[in-house]
């Protein structure tokens, strides 16, 4: 059977490296539902009765407007992840130069539109790369997909969805409860 079957591979191949030429890329748009059709052909130890095997891939149908929707895939993440650079960054700087945490907003308001921004363009670039829809990615960023051995395994486990959406929650109330607190005390947190 894969003896007949490698006269379909080679087409295929044929067919990758054209577009591998034309476009630079081998990866089937985005867009495009894919379908592989192999078909072996007749010979003596393959019986003639078999039917073609047909694989299919999902397109991704996911739009923007799926992803920024409030239960979308992104919204609550994209805020998770821009609670923990601003809580760092507001505790970095409070540590080294005591300025409270709603002066620092102010005096670097671009800086902190411009990291949204990139964080975002960041965190949309997986589903545009991929041609995956976010939700899909996420769901399998789980600790049972990030397996490797040794200390690299260990690292990998971080980076679990469900332990990004929770320190991301935390990250978000701690942001908001340093702003209470310090219009509350008028003092620094540190």
């Amino acid at each position: 059977m894969q003896q007949a079957l490698k006269p379909a591979a080679r087409g295929i191949q044929a067919v990758a490296q054209r577009r591998t030429a034309a476009f630079g890329s081998t990866r089937p748009a985005r867009r495009a539902a894919v379908r592989v059709a192999a078909v072996a052909e007749p010979s003596s130890s393959a019986s003639s009765s078999s039917a073609p095997l047909v694989l299919e891939w999902q397109k991704d149908n996911e739009t923007i407007k799926d992803v920024f929707a409030f239960a979308g895939s992104l919204p609550e993440r994209l805020n998770g992840r821009l609670a923990m650079l601003g809580f760092a960054g507001i505790m970095a700087a409070e540590h080294s130069s005591k300025v409270p945490a709603l002066e620092q907003f102010g005096s670097d308001a671009l800086g902190v539109i411009l990291l949204s921004i990139t964080l975002t363009l960041g965190s949309l670039a997986p589903k545009f790369a991929s041609g995956s829809s976010l939700k899909d990615l996420h769901a399998a960023a789980t600790g049972a997909n990030l397996k490797a051995e040794g200390l690299i395994g260990q690292f990998l486990g971080l980076f679990d969805t469900n332990i990004e959406l929770w320190t991301g929650r935390v990250a978000m109330i701690g942001l908001v409860g340093t702003l209470v607190a310090e219009a509350v005390t008028g003092n620094t947190i540190l």
